[in-house]
C-alpha cells in the first residue's frame, strides 16, 4: 500500500467510498477555526481530497494532539497523528495554529458536543460544518450544519 503521494502527501484511504461515489459527495475544501485559519491541510490525504487537521485533548487534560479528519461529507475516516483515541471519551476541539478552542455547534443526542467549524473566514453558524467531540458517536464525523439539524441553506465553499 502507498503511504504518500509524489508531493510526500501522506495517503489515507477511505473504505466506504466506491470508485464512482466521487462525484456525487460533498468535500469540504476550506474550513475555518474562529480567528480565520484554515484547518484544511494538504500534509493529509483522504481519497485525493486535503484533510481537515485539529488539535484534541481530552476532559482530563492527560492526552492531547493532532489528528486529520476526513473532508468528505459524512466519511468518519480520520487519523491519529500523536494521540490514542479512545472510544467513548469526549475531547476538546482546538485550531492547530492558534490553539483556539473551536466552538459548541449544538448539543450531541450522546451527550457530548456538536463542534463547530466554518465553511468561510465570516464565522457563520448558517455556513459550517460539525462533528460530534465523543470519539465513536455516530455524528464522529464530517456533517454540514444543515445535515445535523434544520438550518437555511446557504452557500458554501463544497466541492460536488
Amino acid at each position: 500500500m502507498i503511504r504518500y503521494n509524489v508531493k510526500g502527501k501522506m495517503i489515507f484511504p477511505c473504505p466506504n467510498l466506491e470508485e464512482g461515489d466521487q462525484e456525487t459527495i460533498l468535500v469540504a475544501e476550506e474550513c475555518f477555526c474562529p480567528e480565520g485559519h484554515n484547518l484544511v491541510d494538504d500534509n493529509a490525504e483522504f481519497n485525493g481530497f486535503n484533510g481537515i487537521v485539529v488539535k484534541v485533548e481530552n476532559l482530563e487534560k492527560t492526552n492531547s494532539g493532532l489528528i486529520a479528519l476526513s473532508p468528505i461529507c459524512g466519511d468518519k475516516s480520520r487519523i491519529s497523528m500523536d494521540i490514542e483515541l479512545n472510544k467513548g471519551e469526549i475531547y476538546t476541539f482546538y485550531c492547530p495554529e492558534c490553539e483556539t478552542k473551536l466552538p459548541v455547534y449544538s448539543d450531541c443526542t450522546c451527550e457530548g458536543s456538536l463542534i463547530t467549524m466554518f465553511c468561510t473566514d465570516k464565522k457563520e453558524y448558517s455556513d459550517c460544518i460539525c462533528i460530534c467531540n465523543r470519539y465513536g458517536c455516530h455524528k464522529s464525523r464530517v456533517m454540514h450544519a444543515k445535515d445535523s439539524y434544520n438550518t437555511r441553506k446557504s452557500e458554501s465553499r463544497w466541492k460536488s
